[in-house]
């Protein structure tokens, strides 16, 4: 596999990029998923990196372009590895957990899943949005429709149970894989508290919350290490 992985890295990533057909794109994916399997029992970093990093790629989350069945496969895929592959994901936890809160924050686009808390920021931030709202170009008008529709299309084909499970399964990862999933999730809440330029966002600091109780039952030697 230390031979194999880069050139099928390269092949499945290509024909992946390449293609739109459904059968062809679940096939690469699963190649992906097996590829990530095979680098966790032999503990290579380095391609389950490349893998997994790959698939943030594949997911468009965080970028204004329009999903297509791939992109939600691929999204599908990572929650699913880090469903299945927790223990092993180390370092790699930190560009799942990235992609879970931009998967948040654009479900927060669509009004259909505001909270109050939503709505009290949007009322909130009314006066500025019209001052600028004149300013806003055809560029980013386009983008924002196409946010808009990535998220409806999300709530249609994205069960949001695929991503809570990657959190309640938190309470099955090992003693060392917890610490490792709670501290990138503590740097993942850190940048959505503090990047400049756009309201704060506590999704990943309400998790930290609620995996702090699914672990409850965890003895104080781990604690420590969380902590």
């Amino acid at each position: 596999f230390d031979i194999l992985w880069c050139p099928a890295f390269a092949t499945f990533s290509l024909v992946l990029k390449e293609n739109d057909e459904s059968h062809v794109a679940k096939l690469c994916l699963e190649n992906y998923r097996s590829a990530v399997h095979l680098s966790s029992l032999f503990q290579m970093d380095t391609p389950r990196d490349a893998f997994i990093k790959s698939l943030q790629h594949f997911s468009l989350l965080g970028t204004a372009k329009p999903l297509t069945y791939k992109n939600v496969e691929a999204i599908k895929m990572m929650l699913h590895i880090a469903y299945t592959e927790g223990d092993y994901l180390k370092d790699s936890w930190g560009v799942i957990l990235q992609c879970i809160s931009e998967y948040d924050k654009l479900m927060r686009r669509s009004p259909a899943s505001q909270t109050s808390v939503d709505v009290f920021d949007s009322t909130s931030s009314t006066r500025e949005s019209k001052r600028s709202r004149k300013s806003v170009s055809g560029t980013q008008k386009k983008a924002s429709q196409v946010l808009h529709s990535n998220a409806e299309i999300l709530r249609e084909q994205l069960d949001p149970a695929l991503v809570d499970r990657v959190f309640t399964h938190s309470a099955h990862l090992s003693s060392d894989a917890i610490v490792d999933f709670v501290r990138n999730l503590s740097q993942v809440s850190q940048t959505e508290v503090y990047t400049m330029n756009e309201t704060p966002r506590v999704f990943s600091l309400q998790k930290i919350v609620e995996i702090t109780y699914y672990n409850m039952n965890r003895i104080r030697l781990v604690w420590t290490r969380i902590w």
